[in-house]
């Protein structure tokens, strides 16, 4: 279970606080008084802390332990570098503090509260060296935070108590509150030396959506051994492009090399343009893989937490985040902020370079809504436009284009719930890289959406044409066929109206292709004109206003058949989806319509 950070230290009934320790994470096992070891990236550590092994073979139940591997300096405070130092020459004593049981003697845990989890650890843990409970107090956050200040401590751990355990989920019931910010890093390159000694600075990235971005230069908190050992390291992975995918100001004399080592430094914040503020570097981090490096974002606010929150990580603020935009459910905007933070990089690529149609919804699903098309207010300079003439209205029309997360967040912002893009993309603009056949029941159950759909795909089958279906978020389906951005929006909507034809007459009992609501009652409606210039459609992974916050979820055609009730994908449950899935529609774009074969 991972921790989500905040900026907010708070005081609270039912939540707990513990020490943020600064070490290995890691899970051991003990089944029958033999134990092992695992990393957070389930990396087999039994071998390395043999001392801590020693001791959690004598425990005498089967147990499953979360907790952290940590070394302290002469001070008593954790040594992230002495542990290192442990790791190399085996001089130390590594202290594995437990936090949490999972499992006991056949019983999972993992659905028990946190609370009840630490009273039956306190009553198990025996005592044994080099194993310590990690204690906590309750309620008094702040205190407890200015105190680890105070001693020199990297921060504290703020965790519900009523909280279960959800593994592999980066939960806002377990909050990071840091002292100073620190945040892994992807080293790209190195700046020269005067004398090309050493290096003066090292090039600092993370990663976006599977790109390098650089997010600033570290020059300090070095020591002469480390330089040499890095720079010796560094000169053995030496490459002749730039392994970032975005701009670098003033380089100065670089040396790239292979993004393959990770490291670890403090800052003060985050600058406007996404770049660490005086950084510093603190160690070398072998228990992290590069790909598994992303900037270290900060939620709105804490549940419940009615703080301001100005310190949102994203380039605008985050206004109003507590109204509740979901009455019955409780969620807020933030939590919908929250939610396309988390989904960016599934959304994201289905988004950039389109211009957007902006749903907004300022007071929630039950408020007023409405489209704003034209952005007739001048936006932060960091959000693009694009002009599109309107002869008919003789006026031009500014649509936003969604670049990254930041813009992304921005449409939030401004009460968009769903996302709402164009089919074509700035560059070719006329010619749509998706057609799509959008299918809406009128007062028929949603089993007749599916045999219509798997009827579109029987069709498209019979073309060779290959098809991808998602949920709409509401009570219909959405069925994509790529376009390889060859025809324009004309040729489009011609084909998909002879598709709608041909398979309303195979199916004419249950579909239809006549717009007028009147007129198709107790059918499914083939909507083919939402191909027409400027029309948009819901994108994959787009929260719908609606009740329980559904999302419009991609599927494999072999689930649709059981999908009994669409709204079973949610803000809450996607998660778990992508998890097992990850984006089925990641190569969607990478295949074409042959409209004249077909």
């Amino acid at each position: 279970m991972l921790a989500t950070l905040t900026e907010k230290v708070f005081d609270r009934d039912n939540w707990i606080y513990e020490i943020k320790w600064d070490g290995y994470r890691a899970v051991a096992y003990v089944s029958k008084g033999r134990a092992e070891l695992y990393s957070r990236n389930l990396k087999n550590l039994t071998a390395k802390f043999i001392p801590i092994i020693n001791s959690l073979n004598k425990v005498p139940s089967d147990i499953i332990l979360d907790g952290e591997i940590i070394i302290t300096d002469s001070s008593g405070r954790p040594d992230f570098s002495g542990l290192k130092d442990y790791l190399k020459t085996g001089k130390g004593s590594p202290v594995y503090y437990v936090f949490d049981l999972l499992y006991i003697d056949e019983y999972n845990l993992m659905d028990v509260a946190l609370y009840q989890r630490k009273i039956i650890l306190e009553q198990l843990l025996p005592s044994l060296p080099n194993i310590k409970l990690s204690s906590h107090i309750e309620k008094t956050g702040k205190i407890f935070f200015k105190e680890a200040a105070r001693n020199g401590l990297e921060g504290i751990m703020a965790k519900k108590a009523s909280s279960i355990y959800e593994p592999s989920t980066r939960s806002r019931n377990w909050l990071k509150i840091k002292v100073r910010h620190t945040q892994d890093i992807v080293i790209g390159g190195y700046i020269k030396d005067a004398d090309n000694k050493y290096f003066r600075s090292l090039l600092a990235g993370v990663y976006e959506n599977n790109r390098l971005i650089h997010i600033g230069n570290v020059g300090s908190g070095f020591n002469q051994d480390e330089s040499k050992n890095l720079f010796n390291r560094l000169n053995k992975i030496t490459i002749s492009k730039s392994p970032f995918k975005n701009s670098i100001k003033n380089a100065g004399d670089v040396v790239w090399v292979k993004p393959e080592i990770v490291a670890e430094a403090e800052f003060s914040q985050w600058t406007s343009d996404g770049l660490m503020r005086h950084p510093v570097f603190k160690d070398i981090r072998t228990d992290k893989k590069p790909l598994e490096v992303v900037r270290e974002e900060i939620i709105v606010s804490a549940e419940n937490d009615r703080e301001d929150s100005s310190g949102v990580a994203y380039r605008g603020k985050l206004s109003n985040p507590d109204k509740v935009f979901w009455p019955d459910e409780g969620y807020t905007k933030g939590d919908l902020f929250n939610y396309y933070h988390r989904v960016s990089e599934f959304i994201l690529p289905h988004l950039t370079g389109r211009p957007q149609s902006l749903h907004r919804h300022p007071d929630g699903i039950t408020g007023e809504n409405f489209f704003q098309k034209d952005i007739n207010f001048k936006p932060p300079e960091w959000i693009e436009t694009f002009l599109v003439p309107n002869k008919e209205k003789g006026k031009d029309i500014h649509y936003l284009v969604c670049r990254d997360r930041d813009s992304l967040l921005y449409m939030v912002n401004l009460g968009c719930i769903e996302i709402n893009p164009w089919l074509s993309r700035m560059g070719k603009i006329e010619c749509p890289d998706t057609m799509v056949i959008d299918l809406d029941p009128k007062d028929t159950g949603f089993i007749q959406v599916i045999k219509t759909a798997l009827k579109v795909k029987e069709v498209l089958d019979m073309l060779g044409i290959e098809g991808f279906v998602k949920t709409s978020g509401a009570t219909g389906i959405h069925i994509y066929v790529p376009t390889g951005s060859v025809y324009d929006y004309n040729q489009i909507l011609q084909f998909a109206n002879v598709l709608a034809i041909v398979i309303k007459r195979k199916i004419p009992g249950i579909s239809s292709i006549e717009r007028s609501p009147g007129k198709r009652q107790g059918k499914v409606y083939i909507d083919y004109l939402q191909n027409r210039y400027g029309q948009t459609v819901a994108a994959p992974y787009s929260v719908r206003p609606r009740p329980d916050a559904p999302v419009s979820t991609p599927l494999l055609w072999d689930e649709l058949e059981e999908l009994a009730d669409p709204s079973v994908f949610n803000i809450k449950s996607i998660f778990e989806r992508l998890e097992k899935h990850g984006d089925i529609w990641k190569d969607i774009y990478k295949k074409n319509l042959n409209m004249e074969r077909a």
